[in-house]
């Protein structure tokens, strides 16, 4: 679905460049960080509704939703990464008179790319649900759409619920391996 692969794609680089910055200062961090977490507390379930009608546009709607459920993974498993770098390591490079922005992409970035695709491996998935979820909440078409229509039928939409059950958790298994696909070719 094309809505869940922008939002992922949104949340992926908006959660790297939050990431990126709180490790870049520390004041950042204090004053980001727990907004982050009361973010991720808010029930998708809860939002959804909200963002839907606010936008007032389903495919952006699933865009807005798949992003906001792609940052938080992603922001807070690239800055473990990023924290992660001995800080030894870092020392040495400044003794070499490297500068901050070369310390970043000959030491950090790179050291925390590990961390980076384990939060992708978790947004995608997780990106497409959110798109499902947004398509329950008046569409007319798309897996949630056929989900929630089915339910109204009872054993008569059993087949159909199911089918798009399954359709839906393959779609889910199928973006997590593309991450682990994009991952191996890019280590």
């Amino acid at each position: 679905d094309d809505q869940s692969v922008q939002g992922f794609l949104i949340g992926a680089v908006i959660g790297i460049a939050i990431a990126i910055f709180m490790s870049l200062h520390v004041s950042l961090e204090k004053m980001v960080l727990p907004y982050i977490i009361v973010l991720q507390m808010i029930p998708v379930l809860a939002l959804a509704p909200i963002v839907y009608s606010i936008v007032k546009n389903q495919d952006a709607s699933r865009v807005v939703m798949a992003a906001f459920i792609s940052f938080f993974p992603v922001a807070v498993n690239m800055y473990a990464g990023l924290k992660s770098v001995e800080i030894e390591k870092k020392e040495l490079l400044y003794l070499y008179a490297a500068n901050r922005l070369t310390v970043y992409l000959k030491l950090m970035l790179p050291y925390s790319r590990t961390y980076l695709f384990t939060g992708l491996k978790l947004a995608a998935p997780s990106a497409i649900t959110a798109a499902i979820l947004v398509e329950m909440m008046g569409s007319e078409s798309g897996i949630g759409y056929k989900i929630l229509s089915a339910l109204y039928y009872g054993n008569a939409g059993a087949l159909n619920f199911w089918s798009s059950v399954l359709m839906a958790a393959a779609m889910g298994i199928f973006s997590y391996y593309a991450v682990v696909i994009l991952e191996k070719i890019t280590t």
